[in-house]
């Protein structure tokens, strides 16, 4: 199965690409991966312990890198914008919902921190990019791609983010850059620990 990075290098066609265009192309290569997962596969890679590839997941792991749809149905009233397609690392999962750090909330360039933390078997994250997340709300019938080690410094500089505001019932874009200037001069309040992975 092809992952959502080598499905968005062939789309990319060696071509310069604009934000708009790796947003839209995110998302295709998300749902266009997470279509290529059949039942059958997933339920193998539930039950065996992989690091070196992209997988599909029915859940998420703790400790793992992992992107998803997401709509935010019961806070998207309250919250200023919210990320319909999170970078996240899961942090603690509980029944109905889990914790995870979104690295689409900081700047590329403040995420690699992270990155480098975690290869090292530590979590070194902004404390503000933590949220929770409802399992309910997680789209395309609850599937996770889970990010290989290998994939994760090209996951970390693709602007797949996609933020929306609510107004009513539409959801419009909301620009990265505001996020990132908003969470950016945050991050030096951090969450520190030992990365666990199950």
């Amino acid at each position: 199965m092809e992952s959502v990075f080598e499905k968005l290098e062939k789309a990319q066609a060696g071509e310069d690409r604009s934000p708009a265009w790796w947003r839209q192309a995110g998302k295709v290569a998300m749902r266009s991966a997470l279509a290529d997962g059949a039942k059958d596969a997933i339920i193998t890679n539930e039950t065996v312990n992989r690091d070196d590839d992209n997988e599909v997941s029915f859940y998420p792991k703790r400790g793992k890198l992992m992107m998803f749809e997401y709509n935010a149905r019961v806070s998207k009233q309250v919250l200023p914008y919210y990320d319909q397609l999170p970078l996240t690392l899961v942090l603690e999962v509980k029944t109905d919902h889990f914790w995870g750090a979104n690295l689409h909330y900081i700047s590329p360039k403040k995420r690699l921190k992270t990155i480098e933390a975690l290869l090292k078997g530590k979590i070194d994250i902004p404390r503000k990019i933590i949220h929770k997340y409802l399992k309910r709300d997680v789209k395309n019938g609850g599937l996770f791609v889970d990010i290989a080690e290998s994939d994760w410094d090209s996951a970390i500089y693709l602007p797949t983010e996609q933020f929306v505001a609510a107004v009513g019932k539409i959801e419009i874009p909301y620009q990265s850059k505001k996020v990132w200037n908003h969470y950016d001069p945050l991050t030096k309040y951090r969450f520190k620990a030992k990365r666990k992975v199950n």
